[in-house]
């Protein structure tokens, strides 16, 4: 014969045990109120520690950003000089007058390696490529040919520097476009025409590039370590 033990009147008893002897009575609030402090306090630790995680991280995004943009007004400065040389030396315009790819690489090579830009590009009037080198070895500054489309005419910077407009901050645009090599900022200008050209004054363009995420990746971790 199987005896069943009422379930509710045992689990009453046992609730109630506590309440029979008088240290229970005395412990027992003050376990109360130590419950209600720790919950309380990992409560408020861990909403400060949210809100320094989530302000750290944005800390990092504005770092990123800034760290970004100023590369790219660094990484242009340089684009700029390149241009400037490349359409000022000597031999350039005649060259790109004639449409000799031999004679201009022989005249934008060295600059492109003085300054390590990774793209060089010098474009007829009608915005093809007569050259276009980029930078195969960093360590030895040697330079192969571009094996991608030559048409760049249809590049905004590209129809904007052969149609002379002028944004009121001068003739050269920059523009981010992507390559073979993956996307680069591009920056281009006028090359001025041989003065004895019997051609129209239409100008060519000269453009490089180059690509500055590892640059500013590695500047950003240079923050962070110091």
């Amino acid at each position: 014969m199987r005896r069943h033990w009422p379930v509710l009147p045992r689990l009453r008893d046992v609730l109630l045990l506590p309440g029979r002897y008088i240290r229970w009575k005395i412990i027992a609030p003050y376990a109360l109120l130590t419950i209600l402090i720790a919950a309380t306090g990992t409560y408020i630790a861990t909403r400060l520690v949210t809100g320094s995680l989530e302000e750290r991280f944005e800390n990092q995004l504005a770092e990123a950003a800034r760290v970004t943009s100023d590369s790219v007004v660094r990484r242009e400065r340089q684009h700029l000089e390149v241009v400037r040389g490349v359409a000022l030396t000597e031999g350039v315009a005649a060259a790109t007058e004639a449409g000799s790819s031999s004679s201009l690489a022989s005249l934008v090579e060295p600059l492109a390696a003085n300054n390590r830009t990774e793209l060089v590009e010098v474009l007829d009037g009608r915005g093809q490529r007569l050259l276009g080198v980029y930078l195969a070895s960093p360590e030895s500054l040697q330079y192969g040919p571009i094996s991608d489309a030559a048409d760049r005419g249809s590049w905004t910077m590209v129809r904007n520097v052969l149609e002379g407009r002028n944004d009121g901050l001068g003739d050269k645009f920059a523009q981010i476009v992507q390559t073979t090599y993956g996307y680069a900022i591009y920056t281009a200008g006028p090359c001025p025409r041989p003065k004895a050209s019997p051609w129209p004054t239409s100008p060519s363009t000269t453009s490089t590039a180059g690509r500055w995420r590892r640059a500013s990746r590695a500047e950003a971790a240079a923050k962070r370590r110091t």
